[in-house]
């Protein structure tokens, strides 16, 4: 009875920390698309016309100060 209860909960246990990897995955893949439409947001706003005026102007001043 006793090493049923234990392997119970280590199944809990190993359940909660693969939904956790889960969430870090997703809070990670989250942040990096905010990023970018952060930074495509920030490009319309300065009227950026190609993706190398992007990387030249707006791209530097973003990682010195990013909001």
């Amino acid at each position: 009875m006793i090493e049923h209860t234990a392997i119970r909960r280590y199944r809990h246990i190993r359940i909660l920390s693969e939904l956790e990897i889960v969430l870090l995955m997703f809070s990670a893949l989250n942040s990096k698309i905010l990023t970018g439409l952060n930074i495509a947001i920030g490009a319309k706003e300065n009227k950026m016309e190609s993706f190398s005026d992007l990387n030249t102007f707006f791209l530097p001043k973003y990682i010195e100060n990013p909001q």
